[in-house]
């Protein structure tokens, strides 16, 4: 599934159990990440509150689903340079949205295919988003 917008991390042993629930909600498959799937659903925030709903008398899922995060932009990358390119204007972009908010940056990643780190790459979101501008080779 390319086109997914909402990827659930589950724990180890309620890998089936998140598939089974998660299927009544939208189109659900295994992404090629340990414990993780991908899901294509048509509001990924009233996602959010069934599954809330269905574990209030389904308590197994608590013990299931780890994390549901909505997918509100995706890329695609074959390299740092290229990760830092296509990451910049999308968070420019956000910019408008958190004018006078607070917020907090948090990555969660699978994989070690780009020598990403988690640190840096968390400073370089912040970064960019408190002074709206580009920080070129600040997480290498």
């Amino acid at each position: 599934m390319n086109d997914w917008n909402v990827v659930i991390s589950v724990y180890q042993d309620g890998f089936r159990r998140a598939l089974r629930a998660l299927k009544e909600y939208g189109s659900v498959e295994r992404s090629p990440y340990y414990n993780v799937l991908v899901m294509r659903v048509k509001d990924p925030t009233a996602l959010l509150e069934a599954i809330e709903r269905k574990a209030e008398t389904n308590t197994a899922l608590y013990d299931a689903i780890s994390r549901v995060a909505p997918a509100m932009r995706t890329i695609d990358f074959h390299s740092i340079e290229e990760f830092e390119e296509k990451i910049t204007p999308i968070l420019i972009e956000w910019l408008p949205q958190l004018t006078g908010s607070s917020f907090h940056v948090r990555l969660h990643r699978r994989g070690d295919r780009h020598r990403l780190r988690t640190p840096d790459v968390e400073r370089l979101f912040d970064d960019l988003l408190l002074t709206g501008c580009c920080n070129r080779n600040r997480y290498r």
